[in-house]
């Protein structure tokens, strides 16, 4: 039986210009398929959404990046907070639902951000064909909380995972 050669496809991910940016204090998530929609919301204090977002993020790539998102949680200077509201919108306040394959978390002091991203799965396909070593991503949303809310959320996706 032949032995199947995988070759290395690096993502470039150079552009910084999110196409969506905002401050969220709640999220959800909802498993849908393949796939979880995560929710994010902005709040104020009378509990009135001032701004929300939705993204979903495929099976494969909560799984791809368990063990990353995880150490990056284990690193974390504050801790979850005891209890976290979950969030899930009306109907009418989401009117769509951005795609993303790459998560990526950063932090600085008190505040924290994820990254989403997006790459061509045929992209890569293509370029593995092609003999090419990399593709180019693209920034999906740039999203910033408190540190304890963002170590909620990326333990609240693996909390929710069966396979964990």
């Amino acid at each position: 039986m032949p032995s199947e050669k995988t070759k290395e496809i690096t993502v470039s991910m150079e552009s910084q210009r999110f196409p969506r940016t905002m401050v969220f204090n709640r999220f959800g998530i909802e498993p849908s398929g393949p796939f979880r929609i995560i929710y994010f919301a902005l709040l104020d204090a009378d509990e009135n959404v001032r701004d929300a977002y939705a993204c979903a993020i495929d099976e494969d790539t909560i799984q791809r990046q368990r063990e990353e998102l995880l150490d990056y949680v284990a690193r974390a200077g504050t801790s979850t907070p005891s209890e976290t509201t979950l969030w899930r919108p009306k109907a009418s306040t989401i009117t769509s639902v951005d795609v993303a394959n790459v998560i990526r978390g950063a932090r600085t002091d008190a505040t924290s951000e994820i990254r989403l991203y997006n790459y061509s799965t045929g992209d890569v396909i293509d370029a593995q064909r092609q003999g090419k070593t990399s593709v180019e991503g693209a920034p999906v949303a740039l999203l910033r909380c408190e540190e304890g809310l963002q170590r909620a959320m990326f333990l609240s996706i693996y909390a929710a995972d069966p396979k964990s």
